[in-house]
């Protein structure tokens, strides 16, 4: 991906289709392609547009795509530019691992033996001494600051782990759109 220019990889980043970038900007496809193939400098309501969905200030932008090197060096161009070829890189891989909502074994689950099975449980009855605790599954602890939380048990920690590894496996729709899907936006404030 290292030929392609950072408009691109940015918009490849943020999982725009042409067709909504150009909708969003009032700009043609023809002149999007021109744009990320280098031949137009990219119009200011693209960068609007794009650091609105990345969530990062427009100003980075405007330096990051017209080499303003008062903002932004040299250095942190080639940083942020591997950055958007690594970001692209493990979308493609993590995307290999999705699947639809309906394929997830979570799906219209309606069985404590099944939902035992599928957290990696013992059996059905070993989920349900887990419910029936309650509470229980917790001890208090206090911060550093003072703040009191509540910790879970090791045995909740790996059911929230495996939890947490099935939901991240759902694609994400298309309409939702958030910060958490687009690190990029930290790196770009760092900046």
């Amino acid at each position: 991906m290292n030929d392609k220019s950072l408009i691109l990889k940015l918009r490849l980043v943020l999982k725009l289709s042409k067709a909504s970038v150009c909708s969003e900007c009032h700009i043609d496809e023809i002149l999007l392609e021109s744009i990320e193939t280098k031949k137009y400098p990219p119009p200011k309501s693209l960068i609007k547009y794009y650091s609105v969905i990345a969530s990062v200030d427009p100003k980075y932008l405007n330096a990051l795509f017209y080499k303003n090197d008062s903002a932004l060096s040299k250095t942190a161009i080639k940083l942020i530019n591997g950055y958007f070829d690594l970001i692209f890189y493990l979308r493609t891989v993590s995307e290999k691992n999705r699947y639809p909502l309906n394929q997830s074994p979570l799906f219209k689950l309606n069985s404590h033996t099944k939902l035992a099975n599928i957290l990696l449980l013992k059996s059905g009855s070993q989920l349900k001494k887990i419910i029936t605790k309650g509470t229980d599954n917790y001890y208090k602890s206090s911060l550093e600051s003072g703040r009191e939380i509540e910790v879970p048990l090791q045995q909740l920690v790996r059911i929230h782990r495996r939890l947490n590894s099935l939901l991240k496996r759902i694609e994400i729709p298309v309409h939702i759109l958030s910060t958490f899907d687009h690190p990029v936006a930290l790196t770009l404030i760092a900046y």
